[in-house]
């Protein structure tokens, strides 16, 4: 980390490796809760306090006291925006295309076709409805609100679609179990009192 400080830099990241359950099944998917888990004690430790941003320590915490994260990296929410490719080519998440370019391609291209179009294309909705429905496996989770089931893109299996959790998840309740462990005691509640006025 250190040699990063070195170039005076404020703000990084540490991307999560995307792949999905069928890469699982081909051994392809390393555990990564250590990794996060040192690389949060030490942002927490010797960073914070430097003004050193680290977007996926800092989304951990937004995720754990209830608030949204900057990036889409771990929480999967209701996709309703659209990715424009560089040949103008319209979207839905450009990620998803680690399962096929069926979940991407929706053969409409801004040079021919107005943004509005991508609500009635078949691919688009289907991806948004995929996107709004929490994994079967995640209704009784303890960090069901912090991730619902992961990042679209690494819960896609061929065998279930899009209705898996996230390859990562037994790593995210790992980071997750550490991450609170290690800012509980930095949070404070302020009560506000509040005034109830007298009958006269």
């Amino acid at each position: 980390m250190e040699g990063l400080i070195a170039l005076k830099l404020r703000s990084y990241d540490f991307l999560i490796l995307k792949l999905n359950h069928d890469d699982k099944t081909q051994s392809k998917v390393k555990p990564i809760a250590s990794f996060y888990k040192q690389l949060f004690t030490l942002w927490h430790t010797d960073y914070v306090h430097r003004g050193i941003n680290i977007r996926i320590c800092e989304d951990i915490v937004r995720l754990l006291l209830g608030r949204n994260p900057v990036a889409q990296t771990i929480k999967a929410n209701c996709m309703r925006h659209v990715a424009i490719a560089t040949d103008g080519t319209l979207e839905p998440l450009d990620n998803l295309r680690i399962n096929g370019n069926d979940h991407v391609n929706t053969r409409l291209n801004i040079l021919s076709s107005d943004l509005d179009s991508v609500v009635s294309n078949k691919v688009w909705g289907r991806i948004r409805d995929e996107s709004a429905q929490l994994p079967d496996e995640c209704h009784n989770c303890e960090f069901m609100h912090c991730c619902r089931g992961g990042y679209m893109a690494m819960r896609y299996s061929s065998k279930k679609g899009y209705n898996n959790r996230s390859i990562y998840c037994e790593d995210y309740k790992q980071i997750f179990t550490h991450a609170w462990e290690t800012i509980r005691e930095d949070l404070s509640i302020k009560v506000k009192k509040l005034g109830i006025a007298k009958k006269r």
